[in-house]
């Protein structure tokens, strides 16, 4: 008797589970996208920018960009562009002197720094800026 409950309270755990998964699914494809297309006075705003291209309705660089790679496909020769990229690049990649450290940073000071810029690296990649207090 027990093992057929267990069974059954397994059986609508999973019930349950794929219940709310499938709602949670219908729910979010079903919504529209937020916001709303530019109108009226903003739109006049946007069209009146450089880097906007009235023709193609949308904004563009105005200065062309080559990308990474657009001569050369990675999947060409994967190992051959980038072992010699990042692992035997000649180039020098290291500065010539250390970079100055504040072990215990001042936050007073930090913020109001008025002539020089201040950078406190928080982690990975994530930097907290003072540039002119």
């Amino acid at each position: 008797m027990k093992r057929k409950a267990r069974g059954y309270r397994k059986l609508m755990a999973l019930f349950v589970i794929l219940f709310i998964l499938n709602f949670g699914f219908g729910v979010l494809t079903s919504c529209q996208q937020f916001g709303a297309n530019p109108s009226g006075d903003y739109l006049n705003i946007i069209k009146a920018s450089p880097n906007y291209d009235v023709g193609k309705g949308q904004f563009v660089n105005l200065i062309t960009m080559s990308n990474i790679g657009d001569d050369v496909n990675f999947w060409d020769d994967p190992f051959g562009r980038v072992t010699p990229n990042y692992l035997f690049n000649s180039n020098k990649t290291s500065p010539n002197t250390l970079m100055p450290e504040a072990q215990n940073a001042n936050m007073l000071e930090f913020s109001n720094s008025k002539l020089d810029i201040k950078f406190i690296w928080l982690g990975h990649s994530t930097i907290l800026l003072s540039i002119n207090g």
